[in-house]
């Protein structure tokens, strides 16, 4: 029942645990752990189902203790799912130091009890770990340790990869781990050995054992291959011992960046361009990476030499451009940082800081950033698109805009139907998405009357101060994508609750509703995931929750009410500037505001319509993975979005593949933090403002106006959170799917977005106020916990 460390092998794994498992590897490699044994694992099995240690094992355990050198042992924890890649369960189980032979039995069963502790309980449901897991017990010999600490090999708080951060004391190291004691730190060059800078209490270490340290360390690194997570001790003469190592699981990866000698810089185009914090599938990462070279080229006039997809990146399953090329200009990339700070405002505070740090060395890499001529042509067309369009009167654009989206589709509808390969399948799916963001640029020509608030505020500062805001406007816009959804989810829940009937997808008031916007799905940007035509369970959701208490009522007549509040205001402020003997002026202002209220209801046409394209295109793909599935080479034909573009058609094992991709998507569904920026030196900027978790007041950046004090009811999914009445909405990002809760919602806070992100256009929608740019909010901000939020001010304060 037990396994001393020279004996186990690499099918061990599940007898001997993590901890077990590596010491040993690091023991057999000659590298110096202290000595030691493990009781394995189906000893726990049999104490589990008995609740008392067995006497034979025992006797084999004191057995292998006479024959320990120290005296005194260390008896560890060392479970099955622990010190694994994303899980390294630090902490959640028990360890004893010192201890003598007749406390052993104790401690071993104290060791095994830990398992079901209730830190580790929480550990295991967090990471979705509920069976297949056991617990063995490391019993290894005590180091007298005079010095003992914990080293990172990368560092775990900036994510640098050549730095080491090294915590030590004297004594045990067990104080470090748990937090009893403020230990010396110090940063080390992990190419030169120079330290970088150190904060020394006792001064626990002395250069040689610093250097000697540093140098077991990066050999250890290389060895397992990943960036880790050490503890040490040095013994009275200076002797060194490793007692732990396992794999540094909170680092960003970086596996798909580029790995040469460039100093570059990666942008989460997901998160910042998208506002899409989930990760892609493989497949969907396939076809949008194309949209980005596609638009590059097109903007450009670039025919020589077009850009490919290659600089950008599936990164944790997300997408990261490669920024590198734009960074080696501080004018371009600040102005880039601006134009994008719409979408996401706390991208400017993150590039300028970037900037700031490293601007001088992407600029020595010999990279020099040219304005393409062929952006001047481009925008030339452009300028040609406006003039047609301003031609068309305003109330005739919105029937111009649908047509043009609908003959468009239907020219892509035909090439659908004439498909007749799975290789034209495939190429076609990234083709109409191309086609569709090519729609989009025309297609937003059309909205350009949103610039007009810069105009109205104007006026109204000057004439009428202080007196009307102009944010009313924006409330129960004419036609407007996705407020017509919230309409017509409410009046259906208002004819079932007429009628005593449940929602159902053979009624035909839903039928319509999927008719006209069953192409949007709750991540619809990744032509991976179900569309809600596929699954309609959200909707149906939201109708039933729309009809507790008769909802619907308050949520109509609030949105009427807002209809009429915007029309009246700006009936009142043409009459206002008439009074003034201001007449002209006042027409002009009633065909800014109204033309401004049609720009903002029409934006939302172009994003529908790239994805009402995008789903088109993932009907070819599910034809291939139709084809797939009878020959034999897929289970079921959705596996084929588990797969990247290349692999489809060739002749690898298509099921391992999948296998093998879906784990990785899973794993990064769960990722909560993603950053801005990283760099590649792993650098990782997640924002540009430092949050305190203790303080009672967390700023942010201000995104719709107003005041609300409320609950909080933090939200990672819509389909699997109800958000009540007048919550306050706490979450990373939002795309349409989410629009329907900001009819109950009393505010926003985002970790992700800006004023034109769809959080942001949102929340002005709805007159509800809304901050951005806190960092960690899901987690810093707890389900019921009493706040108050500041859409003017940017501030949450914590009552």
């Amino acid at each position: 029942m037990i396994k001393w460390f020279k004996d186990i092998k690499e099918e061990d794994f599940e007898l001997v645990g993590g901890k077990g498992y590596n010491l040993a590897k690091m023991y057999n490699q000659g590298m110096k752990v202290p000595n030691g044994f493990v009781i394995i694992s189906t000893a726990y099995d049999a104490f589990a189902s008995r609740d008392s240690v067995d006497e034979s094992l025992m006797a084999e355990v004191y057995e292998a203790y006479e024959k320990m050198d120290s005296g005194l042992v260390a008896v560890r924890s060392s479970s099955t799912v622990e010190d694994l890649p994303g899980m390294s369960f630090a902490g959640q189980y028990s360890s004893y130091l010192e201890v003598t032979r007749d406390e052993l039995q104790d401690k071993i069963r104290k060791c095994w009890d830990s398992l079901n502790n209730e830190r580790a309980i929480d550990y295991r449901k967090k990471n979705k770990v509920l069976e297949g897991y056991s617990h063995a017990v490391v019993v290894q010999e005590m180091i007298p340790s005079h010095v003992s600490g914990v080293v990172f090999t990368s560092n775990p708080v900036s994510g640098v990869r050549d730095e080491l951060v090294i915590n030590s004391a004297f004594g045990f190291g067990e104080a470090i781990v748990s937090g009893d004691l403020t230990p010396d730190q110090y940063i080390v060059d992990k190419n030169t050995g120079a330290i970088i800078e150190s904060t020394l209490k006792e001064k626990s270490l002395s250069a040689a054992l610093l250097k000697n340290l540093v140098e077991v360390c990066k050999k250890t690194e290389d060895y397992f291959g990943k960036p880790q997570d050490i503890e040490f001790a040095f013994d009275a003469s200076g002797g060194l011992f490793l007692l732990q190592s396992r794999d540094i699981t909170t680092l960003f990866p970086m596996d798909a960046f580029e790995k040469d000698d460039k100093f570059r810089a990666y942008m989460g185009a997901g998160t910042v361009m998208l506002g899409m914090k989930e990760p892609f599938t493989p497949l969907g990462f396939s076809i949008m990476s194309y949209i980005y070279p596609t638009v590059i080229n097109i903007m450009t006039a670039r025919k020589k030499n077009p850009l490919t997809n290659s600089f950008v990146k599936h990164n944790a399953y997300r997408m990261y451009v490669d920024m590198t090329y734009l960074m080696s200009s501080k004018f371009v990339a600040k102005q880039f940082a601006n134009s994008f700070s719409g979408n996401d405002l706390p991208l400017k505070g993150v590039m300028n800081a970037v900037i700031d740090q490293y601007g001088k060395r992407f600029k020595g890499q010999g990279y020099r950033f040219k304005l393409p001529l062929g952006i001047i042509k481009y925008s030339l067309f452009l300028m040609g698109k406006l003039r047609e369009i301003k031609k068309i009167p305003n109330g005739q654009r919105y029937n111009a805009i649908r047509t043009l989206g609908d003959e468009a589709f239907a020219i892509q509808k035909k090439n659908y139907d004439h498909l007749t390969t799975d290789e034209g399948r495939v190429t076609f799916a990234r083709e109409v998405l191309v086609e569709a963001f090519k729609l989009s640029q025309t297609m937003a020509m059309y909205c350009l009357d949103v610039n007009n608030s810069i105009k109205i505020e104007k006026v109204l500062k000057k004439h009428l101060p202080n007196k009307y805001q102009v944010e009313k406007l924006v409330q129960s816009l004419p036609g407007c994508f996705t407020q017509t959804l919230m309409v017509d989810l409410n009046k259906y829940a208002k004819v079932l609750n007429e009628k005593g009937r449940k929602p159902s997808v053979n009624d035909v008031e839903f039928k319509k509703i999927l008719e006209t916007y069953g192409h949007r799905g709750n991540i619809e940007l990744d032509l991976g995931t179900k569309r809600w035509r596929e699954d309609p369970s959200y909707l149906l959701g939201l109708v039933d929750s729309y009809m507790v208490d008769q909802m619907y009522v308050r949520n109509l007549e609030d949105y009427e009410a807002k209809r009429i509040e915007a029309e009246n205001m700006i009936d009142n402020i043409c009459h206002d500037l008439v009074a003034m003997g201001k007449k002209n002026l006042a027409n002009k202002m009633r065909t800014l505001m109204v033309n401004y209220r049609y720009g903002l209801a029409m934006r939302e046409y172009p994003k529908s319509d790239i994805v009402r394209f995008m789903e088109l295109g993932r009907k070819a793909l599910f034809d291939v993975g139709n084809n797939l599935v009878n020959r034999g080479k897929l289970d079921k034909a959705s596996d084929i979005f588990y797969l990247y573009a290349e692999e489809i058609l060739s002749e690898n094992d298509l099921r391992k593949l999948v296998i093998d991709h879906k784990a990785i998507y899973n794993k990064e569904m769960k990722r909560t933090s993603i950053p801005r920026m990283v760099l590649s030196n792993g650098a990782t900027y997640y924002t540009s403002t430092v949050i305190d978790p203790n303080a009672d007041v967390i700023r942010g950046l201000a995104l719709s106006p107003g005041s609300y004090e409320g609950t909080i009811r933090v939200v990672f999914d819509p389909k699997t959170t109800e958000l009540k009445e007048g919550e306050i909405l706490v979450t990373e990002s939002t795309n349409p799917a989410w629009t329907p809760l900001f009819a109950t919602a009393g505010a926003l806070i985002m970790e992700y977005g800006g004023p034109m992100s769809h959080g942001g256009i949102v929340a002005r929608e709805y007159g509800i106020p809304a901050v951005v740019g806190i960092s960690s909010a899901t987690s810093l901000l707890k389900d019921g916990q009493r706040v108050r939020v500041n859409g003017e001010s940017g501030i949450v304060e914590i009552l």
